[in-house]
Parts: C-alpha cells; sequence; structure tokens
C-alpha cells in the first residue's frame, strides 16, 4: 500500500495491514517500495481525487514499476459523478461546467477547499477522468477495458503496458 497521506499509512499499519506500507510523495517520480516490477497494479480511490497534472505524474511512475505483462486497473469517475455529486451537497460548484470539461477535455478537476498546493498548483479535490484522456495524454499505456465499477459513480479502467 503507497499513499502520499502520513494519516492513511498510518492506519494501514495500526491496522496490521498484511505486506508493505509506504508513504510516497504527493507528486512521485518513484514508488517509495522497491525498483522491482509489479505484476498488478491497483489504485482504487487514488485517481477519484487528482489533478491532471498529479494523475499524469502518478501513473507514469506506475508505468515505470509494471512488467511487461501487468496489469494496472485504477478507479475513475464517469461525467455522470458531477450531477449526482451537486445533488449530496458536499461542495458548490456549476454542473453544467464541470460535465463540459469532462466531455470537452476528458477530465475534470474540482480543487479541494482548501486546496492542497503543491509545487505551486492544487492537486487534491474530486475528478472525472474518460479513458480517452489516458489515451491521448499518456500513450505508454493502452487500455484494454473500461466498464462500470462496484458502483454508480466508479468506472473500472483497465491499462497494460504499451
Amino acid at each position: 500500500g503507497v499513499d502520499p497521506r502520513t494519516a492513511n499509512v498510518g492506519l494501514w499499519r495500526d491496522d496490521g495491514l498484511l505486506g508493505q506500507v509506504a508513504q510516497s510523495e504527493h507528486l512521485p517520480l518513484r514508488l517509495p517500495l522497491s525498483e522491482r516490477a509489479f505484476d498488478v497494479i491497483c489504485a482504487f480511490s487514488s485517481f477519484l481525487h487528482t489533478s491532471a497534472k498529479a494523475t499524469e505524474l502518478a501513473l507514469t511512475t506506475l508505468r515505470r514499476h509494471i512488467s511487461p505483462a501487468g496489469l494496472c486497473i485504477v478507479a475513475t469517475r464517469p461525467v455522470k459523478y458531477w450531477k449526482v455529486a451537486a445533488g449530496a451537497g458536499e461542495q458548490r460548484y456549476d454542473t453544467d461546467e464541470m460535465m463540459m470539461r469532462h466531455r470537452h477535455d476528458g477530465y475534470a478537476f474540482l480543487p479541494s477547499n482548501p486546496p492542497l498546493i503543491v509545487d505551486g498548483a492544487s492537486i487534491l479535490g474530486n475528478t472525472s477522468i474518460a479513458p480517452d484522456w489516458i489515451v491521448l495524454h499518456l500513450p505508454f499505456w493502452r487500455v484494454i477495458r473500461y466498464d462500470r465499477g462496484i458502483e454508480p459513480m466508479l468506472a473500472i479502467v483497465v491499462m497494460v503496458p504499451q
């Protein structure tokens, strides 16, 4: 398990999570575990909350740590997330604008309040990502599957190294 937040890493350790647990940088250039390649990398909620810059950097770093035949499985949010989340009232935003960003750019990001600023940019918030965005921005990954997740506001993207 890898996370940039000290509190999460501490909880995993306190709860006795089996395996290696390590804290990463918020904008990681490498994983803090080892230089070995992994056969499977799974990121359940990481990419639900990252800016485009943070997402690109993290997926670039994960690519360097996956075996040639490995699978990278990440959870993302579909465009409809913005309409449903607006109804929950967690944070105020223009639903139509966020959905338009997602449809136009393949990526929509709403910074957290207060924002988490790293290297002069907000990197944490709420995000939706279309699989085409990954294809266009990260050509070293090949998306082999895009499917609805275990809940309606999740989408699962399965990638292999290219």
